[in-house]
């Protein structure tokens, strides 16, 4: 006799950036394993495609990109898939600053901040010898990891952040591959390029404002925590 597969509960969770409300289902122990046994080694764009591909697997709708979002939001998606699989408590572990002791905190994922306002796509009009175009900027996503070091962005690794040209009315639009996106980055004035680098410092953050007191010095600190990779 086949072993029954055990059915989950969904859950609704918000995508802050186009307001839709998606199904997920918990994630499960197995997946839950393949997130934290990553490990120093594992790059910025290990951990991120860890927590996409567990979005993609427990979310109900198979129409929603999850890959031509920010990889900000992917983060705060999967936190709060965390919170409906695991619960609203986060363990994290925090260092004083006076005794160098490291302990356990704490936080509770529902108070986790992100605004999602810097997330609309910018538009740059720029002239061609074929005329104007539109090209269409987006924030870094996950794909976007594989080509740059996002600990220190750089200013040619804006380029990742173009994602398509087009004419004003809509048409001929052209999807631009990574080298075709290097290409016109090097193309552009000083000041639109500017504008995208800008535009990619601006990118929303998750934030969670910290009171602590050492348990072993008594020292108060605090701050905004801005990891949240589990």
């Amino acid at each position: 006799m086949a072993l029954p597969k055990i059915t989950h509960v969904t859950k609704k969770i918000l995508v802050p950036s186009c307001g839709r409300e998606l199904d997920f289902e918990p994630f499960t122990t197995a997946d839950e394993k393949r997130i934290v046994l990553l490990d120093d080694k594992s790059t910025a764009y290990d951990k991120a495609l860890a927590q996409l591909e567990t979005l993609e697997k427990c979310c109900q709708d198979s129409t929603f990109n999850f890959r031509d979002i920010s990889v900000s939001e992917i983060t705060y998606l999967f936190l709060q898939l965390r919170k409906i699989s695991v619960g609203a408590d986060l363990e994290l572990v925090s260092t004083c600053p006076q005794c160098n002791e490291d302990f356990p905190i704490t936080i509770d994922i529902s108070l986790i901040k992100f605004d999602p306002t810097n997330l609309k796509p910018l538009q740059i009009t720029v002239q061609t010898d074929e005329g104007p175009y539109i090209i269409v900027c987006s924030q870094i996503t996950v794909e976007d990891l594989k080509y740059i070091n996002p600990d220190g962005l750089h200013i040619d690794d804006a380029a990742v952040a173009l994602r398509r040209m087009m004419k004003p009315d809509g048409n001929d639009i052209i999807e631009l591959t990574q080298e075709e996106k290097v290409e016109l980055f090097n193309q552009l004035d000083s000041k639109d390029a500017k504008k995208i680098v800008e535009y990619l410092a601006s990118v929303p953050k998750l934030s969670y404002h910290l009171d602590i007191i050492c348990p072993e010095c008594s020292k108060e600190y605090g701050g905004e925590l801005e990891d949240f990779f589990i």
